[in-house]
């Protein structure tokens, strides 16, 4: 059965680049994973050796980490960033050319990683397929977007039923909201200062599309609670 919603929200290429673009992240995020653990691990395991003192309990209300922000600038977090707090879910096809152009120079640089094969692979089999044709139960490669002549001879591989496609957003949204509630929740002033609009778009877009506003009507009541305090 086709989703109705889900099929009208994907007729907008715009919206549909968002989808594709923030749907690499959380695939690149998952294949960094074993690798990141287990680089942080042994930092962790050489630090504690080198230096005893760094296994006692710190008690000071002032050691916390300080969100995400990070000590050098990285292309890719920039485009992450810009995606993940785009308040209209919507990017165009030439910021998703200039996306995938550096995703696909940073997966280079770690391919002595064994899971970065697999992740450039579907990253690049989300990019060139079209979910609005998938949707409606037809796969095939968007030939005429913004990345012509980067087709994957596995895209007609992937799994794309309108229940993978939805579950893709939903993951992708489910991302969002756990960001926007944790920085909202914060009672660091300057979390709290990144941009409350933010949220509250994705508020009106969550409640706006039913199938949505049915499936997060949980996370809706939160950000309703946060509203009654402020």
């Amino acid at each position: 059965m086709v989703l109705e919603e889900l099929t009208v929200r994907l007729n907008d290429r715009e919206y549909t680049n968002w989808l594709k673009a923030g749907r690499c992240l959380l695939i690149l995020k998952t294949g960094l994973h074993p690798f990141t653990d287990h680089q942080m691990r042994a930092h962790h395991r050489d630090l504690l050796n080198q230096h005893a003192l760094l296994s006692t309990p710190c008690e000071t209300s002032s050691c916390k980490p300080i969100g995400n922000k990070l000590s050098s600038p990285c292309g890719l977090i920039q485009f992450r960033n810009e995606l993940m707090h785009s308040c209209e879910l919507r990017v165009k096809d030439d910021w998703i050319r200039h996306y995938w152009s550096t995703l696909k120079h940073f997966v280079q640089q770690l391919s002595d990683v064994p899971q970065m094969a697999t992740v450039g692979q579907q990253i690049e089999d989300m990019l060139t397929v079209d979910l609005s044709i998938c949707v409606s139960g037809v796969d095939r490669v968007d030939s005429d977007g913004p990345l012509e002549g980067c087709e994957s001879d596995f895209v007609s591989q992937l799994e794309t039923s309108a229940e993978k496609v939805s579950q893709w957003e939903t993951e992708l949204l489910q991302e969002m909201l756990q960001e926007y509630l944790h920085v909202a929740a914060e009672e660091d002033g300057d979390a709290k200062a990144q941009d409350p609009e933010q949220l509250k778009r994705l508020q009106s877009f969550l409640q706006a599309n039913k199938d949505l506003r049915e499936k997060f009507s949980t996370e809706l009541q939160a950000i309703n609670s946060l509203e009654v305090k402020e």
